[in-house]
């Protein structure tokens, strides 16, 4: 069997580690670190769920869409699932139902395999990599959460679970001449317990474990030297590469802090000091100062009546949510583009918009899409700019380098809304509503902040 040249990487969170990334942002551009990988995350997805339609994270939905629309037959794909399941809920079915381990797990390995095999009758060359060891959580011997990462029992049974769970599909792998990655016992120690200097987070693997997963493709296909491909000066994707903030970071901290210092001597925060209450209650009440994110049917009304006053012909927003604002557009407007650069986000974007004339879901990063998508309009157009407080740092663009595009395309009178205007001046990501407004005047005339939505017109 011929060696591949490029793996493609099909997972949860933890594909980003074949994008030679320190983080869970996944880049498979000219940037990657590593040419031999691409990397495709489709979210917090279950391995016992794969085989089921209109699960909650519509896994198997993406899985196919993915391999029928972006991925050539006859490649080699790995697809990476079942650390959720042996962290969070693999234990607890196996409490509940009062079932050893072993039976819990086997019955989650069978499903997540069937899977495995119909990708594989697809003319697919299938990797099945192993769930990694689980690292002492915040939350161990308890129900719960450890910190943003949902847990159950101790570390020691998580990877109880996790062997079980391993040995299974390397068994089912064997059997069926399907190939099985596993560094598992590289990164424990002799007593079972995992280096955690090889992650770079609670639960992910950093680029330290990567000489292990070459070491292991290497004794798979001896043919092929796996990091001949590698480009080791292109820096990591967690690395800030590129930056547009000309306003200093240093300024952007100072407002945040101020920020802060206002919610804590505002009267309501004071009286709760005086009354004694904890510090859950004060987080709250600082929180409920807070200005708080127009909902979705705000943006879309607020977006109509501009795209209506100022007779637009097209919209395009940079990120795409739930997809209710390019559903609203695209049954009335020419062309409708979303840029979204989650690889989750614009799988289940693609879904919802399959067939649908006038809706284009673009998966770029947002400056990059929004250069090539400004070039094609030359009739007015809607821009819609979120304000990034969901995405990752590597996915977005500040929005002065954004709003800077667009005033270079000021002439075909493009009319703009930027979320949540609360936001700016006292996150430490975003500039002040002053800066904001001073460039832009010299390109557009309207400016005007209405249900937290900043709006600029011609």
């Amino acid at each position: 069997m011929t060696a591949p040249r490029i793996i493609h990487c099909i997972g949860d969170s933890h594909v980003a580690f074949f994008s030679g990334s320190n983080s869970t942002w996944i880049e498979n551009g000219e940037d990657r670190a590593w040419e031999c990988f691409r990397a495709y995350h489709l979210g917090p997805v279950l391995a016992y769920n794969l085989p089921s339609t209109n699960t909650t994270t519509k896994g198997r939905e993406k899985l196919f869409y993915l391999l029928d629309n972006h991925i050539t037959p006859g490649s080699w794909v790995m697809t990476v699932f079942g650390e959720i399941d042996c962290r969070a809920h693999l234990l607890k079915q196996a409490e509940k139902k009062q079932l050893p381990i072993e039976d819990v797990t086997a019955a989650c390995v069978q499903r997540y395999f069937s899977v495995v095999q119909e990708i594989e009758s697809r003319d697919y060359h299938v990797i099945v990599y192993n769930s990694i060891p689980s690292l002492p959580l915040h939350g161990d011997e308890q129900t719960g959460q450890a910190n943003c990462y949902p847990v159950y029992r101790s570390q020691a049974e998580r990877n109880e679970a996790v062997q079980a769970f391993n040995f299974q599909m390397c068994e089912l792998c064997s059997e069926h001449g399907i190939k099985f990655l596993n560094t598992y016992d590289k990164i424990v120690d002799a007593t079972g317990r995992p280096n955690g200097d090889l992650y770079c987070d609670e639960i992910h693997l950093g680029q330290k474990a990567m000489p292990f997963t070459f070491d292991a493709l290497k004794e798979m296909f001896g043919d092929w030297e796996f990091d001949r491909n590698a480009k080791p000066n292109v820096p990591l994707a967690t690395e800030n590469k590129t930056s547009y903030n000309k306003h200093g970071n240093a300024i952007s901290r100072m407002r945040s802090k101020l920020a802060n210092v206002g919610e804590a001597i505002h009267p309501r925060s004071l009286q709760a000091i005086i009354r004694g209450s904890s510090s859950e209650e004060l987080k709250a009440i600082r929180r409920s100062l807070r200005p708080v994110p127009p909902t979705t049917e705000a943006q879309i009304r607020v977006l109509s009546e501009v795209c209506s006053k100022y007779r637009c012909k097209n919209y395009v927003e940079t990120q795409c949510d739930d997809g209710d604002r390019l559903d609203a557009f695209s049954k009335t407007l020419a062309r409708c583009f979303s840029i979204e650069s989650r690889m989750d986000a614009y799988l289940s974007a693609c879904l919802r918009f399959e067939g649908v004339d006038g809706a284009t879901v673009v998966h770029r990063k947002v400056a990059s899409g929004m250069e090539g998508i400004l070039s094609e309009l030359t009739e007015r157009t809607l821009f819609f700019l979120l304000d990034n407080e969901h995405s990752l740092p590597e996915a977005s663009a500040p929005i002065e380098y954004l709003l800077s595009q667009l005033c270079h395309y000021s002439s075909a009178g493009h009319c703009i809304v930027i979320n949540h205007a609360g936001r700016f001046g006292r996150s430490r990501n975003l500039p002040s509503l002053r800066v904001l407004r001073k460039l832009v005047q010299p390109h557009f005339s309207g400016w005007e902040i209405r249900d937290n939505l900043i709006i600029i017109t011609p």
